[in-house]
């Protein structure tokens, strides 16, 4: 985290023309920082991300993940969607047979 004496700094800079590495050459930061500043992100040079619970393993597929399981809703997915279409019943528009009718 950035003290906002240096953000000021860098936005200074930034209106007297300077290049990204001269600025960053400079205040001491990175240029990833100075684009981000001059991009208003506080986020990456300021506040800190917030913190995600610890993986801990899901019930139904047994990997450790941050929960709820991503990996058991894209199988979910994939299993309905080949259903419905085993059963005819997929989205509107669409046939069954990949050959072009004669």
């Amino acid at each position: 985290m950035y003290d906002q004496s240096v953000v000021n700094q860098i936005k200074e800079l930034l209106l007297a023309g300077l290049s990204y590495r001269e600025i960053a050459a400079k205040t001491g930061v990175s240029r990833g920082t100075v684009a981000a500043v001059n991009r208003d992100q506080p986020r990456v040079y300021g506040q800190s991300t917030p913190q995600l619970a610890p993986p801990r393993r899901c019930q139904g597929c047994g990997h450790r993940v941050c929960l709820p399981c991503r990996i058991c809703r894209a199988r979910r997915h994939l299993k309905n969607a080949l259903a419905q279409r085993r059963r005819g019943d997929g989205p509107p528009g669409r046939s069954r047979s990949r050959r072009p009718a004669a």
